[in-house]
């Protein structure tokens, strides 16, 4: 059919392993198994490769929104960056991309754009020389700016995903006015062969200027429209400016207003003359239909004017009467797209995908629960109790127990306690493992370093890239984010990780220097038996007083109580990780979940819809909260009489002549091998601290280069558009005149109503439309 109207040319996209993919992450992250959803999985492949080669039907249509609904609830299924989905541009004059992003919300906002574009395609394929065509044009049209001004509003939303230049607002909103101006145009073209009266057929026509002009404007804050686009619009826009003011010329005449007539004339004159290089840019159908209302416009002005001058000798305004716009437009529902769940609820789309299996906003809230209840634990548990043993060690070092008992009790032999700490520092490597340790933490902080100066190091290199392409296409063109403003987000975190390494180092230093003080004393505590016995000195022999028998003999019963609780302790650890580990909250999660789906039609996943089952569930761990209050009773109890016996103990042994030298050599070795337990648990952190933070590090590498290989697809994408545009520019400044090439396919229109010759005072008809009602098709 022939139009002289645009149609918004299709995204492009390629065929991914969708399906494979959906497989691939159940397998790996949910408790449930793909070969359940086997058809599910073929479908999810199916809808999405019926979106590919696209006609301009209602069934494509249907296709489209289809895949919309069905994509929306794949998205409360899985995770974001599920799969990674290539999309191409179109609206330059050469198909640009691919643009490759792990976002469901990127693959929303395409198909969107489809289904409005397709819209476009439909309007045009209406026969517009009957009312029907006029009324579906006019309709589909504003379905297409409907959808449009839906992705402006969802991007605004969602500002998680860094969209391509041809999907950013600017660009968006220029197909938004354009389709609500050809709207527009379709409806004045419905006017004129209704023969609706010239006033409010010029408001129609200044309303589609209006809209054009809009179009215009959004189009130039944009990138990559073609140079015929910017014409036809800039052409449009004048046009229907000058046939609004030539219908308000006639409706001047009905009302004797003769110098009036003039002056929109002479207006609608202007707006012509403005305009008239451009016509070398757009098609023969818009040149002929401008260049004939030129015609019309001239020869009715010079009609006027000697009839004003000759005749009526009325004043001509400088300027004409403001023409009030009339827009018979309006943003359409879209309930199908904006509420995709009730809409799958209806059947028109197929079976709800995937309906058995688990959303994986289920499967992160549970995990992040019981990444809670680990830390619950931790923080009420493991923590307090390991520190209750730490505090019952240091409170016996003080005291320089048991090491005075033992050196009172056995002044010959080693004591227990002694060789106990010998075995395990042995057992766990000593000396060796925590100098193994040492250089592995260095290691990994060096390393550390390094992957940060390699982070530095690309976005420098970008940044230089970028400098280097402004300076040679001028700022002027290189409309784009400097490097600083664009990659800010991964200057601060790389900040962010330096202070934490700079911390980190500090933490080393202290550990290193521990370690250092007591060095000496571990290559003692892991030697043999025979040259711990010759390092520590030996007490004489004595015989101890009934008294001091008695407090010895008590101390050392406490003694072996504390060493008893230290047991109980290790046992009820190794029982409590036990039981976080197996003591899984998902079921009750899951049962919470589809108790809310009975109840609520829509169920909002969030950890706070879960907080009183999660309340609940930690309420298991009360008997272990319980064990460890017990805990602290008893070691309290325990201290104090401890300190009793241990104050009884000096005095009585100061008496009897106590042996200073054995004592502190024993302090000292119980001193070494406390360091070395705390040693060993500081170096496993510093461990396990380096790899997270080295992890950190390559993850953020690899986001950096996403956005260098993103930031240099995209700089290539607008140096090949300038380039282009340079071409064009050259190549349009040629003296002859070429036929504009069928980049923007538009076509002749089917003989609208342009203008109405002039005409003598006539009444309006009654019963006629008016503006102010919207638009009705009986």
């Amino acid at each position: 059919m022939s139009t002289n109207l645009l149609f918004v040319p299709y995204r492009k996209t390629e065929r991914i392993e969708f399906g494979a993919a959906i497989r691939d992450i159940i397998s790996k992250e949910y408790y449930q198994t793909p070969s359940a959803f086997e058809g599910d999985i073929r479908e999810v492949d199916t809808l999405r490769g019926d979106i590919i080669d696209l006609g301009s039907t209602p069934h494509d249509l249907a296709l489209l929104k289809r895949y919309y609904v069905h994509l929306c609830a794949l998205e409360g299924k899985f995770p974001n960056d599920l799969v990674e989905f290539p999309w191409y541009g179109t609206l330059g004059y050469r198909v640009t991309g691919p643009v490759k992003l792990k976002s469901f919300f990127f693959e929303r906002l395409n198909v969107l754009y489809n289904i409005a574009s397709l819209y476009t395609h439909m309007a045009l394929e209406q026969d517009r020389k009957n009312d029907e065509g006029l009324k579906k044009a006019c309709l589909y049209f504003q379905y297409a700016a409907s959808h449009f001004a839906l992705i402006v509003k969802l991007s605004e939303k969602e500002t998680s995903v860094t969209l391509p230049l041809d999907m950013q607002k600017d660009t968006i909103e220029t197909l938004k006015f354009l389709s609500l101006a050809q709207a527009q145009e379709v409806f004045w073209q419905k006017a004129t062969a209704d023969k609706v009266k010239d006033s409010l057929v010029a408001r129609l026509a200044m309303q589609v200027s209006d809209f054009y002009n809009e179009t215009l404007q959004s189009a130039n804050r944009g990138e990559g429209f073609r140079t015929e686009w910017i014409s036809h619009i800039t052409v449009k826009k004048a046009h229907f400016e000058a046939v609004a003011n030539f219908r308000a010329s006639l409706a001047s005449v009905a009302s004797s207003k003769y110098g009036e007539e003039v002056s929109h004339l002479q207006r609608a004159q202007n707006v012509i003359n403005g305009v008239s290089p451009n016509l070398k840019f757009v098609s023969q159908a818009v040149e002929q239909d401008f260049e004939g209302l030129t015609k019309i416009i001239s020869e009715t002005l010079r009609t006027a004017e000697k009839d004003n001058d000759l005749i009526y000798l009325q004043d001509v305004p400088q300027t004409p009467p403001r023409i009030i716009s009339a827009n018979v437009t309006k943003d359409l529902p879209l309930d199908e797209i904006v509420k995709p769940a009730e809409a799958l609820k209806t059947g028109s789309y197929g079976k709800q995908l995937f309906r058995d299996l688990l959303p994986f906003d289920i499967i992160q809230i549970s995990q992040a629960y019981r990444e809670r209840q680990s830390e619950y634990v931790q923080r009420h548990l493991a923590v307090p109790i390991k520190s209750l043993t730490k505090m019952l060690h240091e409170f016996l070092f003080m005291r320089n127990l048991p090491s005075a008992v033992e050196t009172v009790d056995k002044p010959l032999a080693l004591p227990v306690s002694l060789l106990d700490h010998q075995q395990e520092v042995k057992t766990k490597g000593g000396v060796v493992k925590l100098k193994r340790a040492l250089r592995d933490i260095e290691n990994l902080s060096m390393d550390g370093e390094r992957l940060l100066a390699g982070a530095n190091d690309r976005l420098k290199l970008e940044a230089e890239e970028d400098e280097l392409l402004r300076q040679r296409q001028g700022s002027k063109h290189w409309t784009r984010e400097p490097s600083a403003t664009a990659a800010a987000p991964f200057y601060q975190r790389i900040k962010d990780l330096e202070n934490y390494l700079a911390q980190a180092k500090n933490g080393d230093k202290t550990i290193r220097e521990q370690f250092n003080s007591i060095e000496s004393l571990l290559v003692v505590l892991a030697s043999s038996e025979a040259e711990i016995r010759n390092y520590i000195p030996n007490s004489k022999a004595r015989q101890l007083d009934p008294s001091l028998r008695r407090v010895v003999a008590e101390l050392k019963e406490c003694l072996s109580k504390a060493r008893k609780l230290e047991f109980e302790r290790d046992n009820f650890l190794e029982v409590v990780e036990v039981k976080s580990e197996q003591y899984n909250i998902l079921p009750k999660i899951v049962s919470e979940y589809k108790a809310m789906q009975q109840d609520l039609k829509d169920v909002k996943l969030d950890m706070t819809s879960f907080e009183p089952v999660f309340g609940k569930h930690i309420k298991n761990f009360q008997s272990d909260l319980d064990f460890l209050e017990s805990q602290k009773k008893t070691q309290i109890e325990l201290e104090h009489k401890i300190d009793d016996l241990d104050k009884k103990f000096n005095h009585m042994n100061s008496l009897q002549g106590s042996n200073d030298d054995r004592a502190k050599v024993l302090k000292n070795l119980d001193f070494a091998y406390n360091s070395f337990v705390d040693l060993l648990n500081n170096v496993s952190q510093g461990l396990k601290f380096y790899n997270d933070f080295n992890a950190r590090c390559q993850g953020l590498i690899q986001e950096i280069d996403q956005f260098v290989s993103k930031r240099r697809v995209e700089a290539r994408d607008m140096e090949a558009e300038l380039n282009n545009r340079f071409q064009d520019m050259k190549l349009n400044s040629s003296p002859q005149k070429e036929t504009p090439k069928d980049n923007i396919t538009i076509q002749r229109p089917q003989s609208p109503a342009l203008i109405a010759p002039k005409a003598k005072p006539a009444k309006s008809k009654s019963g006629l439309w008016n503006p102010d009602s919207g638009i009705k098709f009986n």
